[in-house]
């Protein structure tokens, strides 16, 4: 469960950047999970909470938004939204695509509170 370690790495890194800035609370942590990424968003909730005790993020709220894997054909040279596990371009059906979005594990914003 790679969930484990990745929970506790965002918290520290949260914790790190609410330190430099002066930040006493964090009332909500908006994350960006990539089809691609590899996190599963269910575990990732429920490792979180653990991690979290003690911290500032303890009564932090995680909002979680999915980013669907985006394709860019070579062939045809149109994005595309193919679902996984096949990932192929839905226009032309050719696998000679680049992938344009989906691997993402990003903090995109945070609520807050300074001192």
């Amino acid at each position: 469960m790679h969930e484990l370690a990745l929970a506790e790495s965002l918290v520290g890194k949260i914790v790190e950047i609410s330190v430099e800035d002066n930040i006493s609370v964090i009332t909500s942590v908006t994350l960006l999970i990539g089809d691609l990424s590899g996190v599963d968003k269910d575990a990732l909730d429920f490792a979180l909470p653990f991690v979290s005790e003690g911290t500032l993020l303890e009564k932090s709220k995680f909002i979680y938004e999915r980013v669907k894997l985006q394709v860019k054909c070579d062939d045809c040279d149109k994005e595309s939204y193919p679902e996984v596990p096949i990932i192929v371009c839905t226009h032309c059906h050719s696998d000679n695509i680049a992938i344009i979005a989906g691997r993402e594990f990003v903090i995109k914003e945070m609520e807050v509170e300074s001192v």
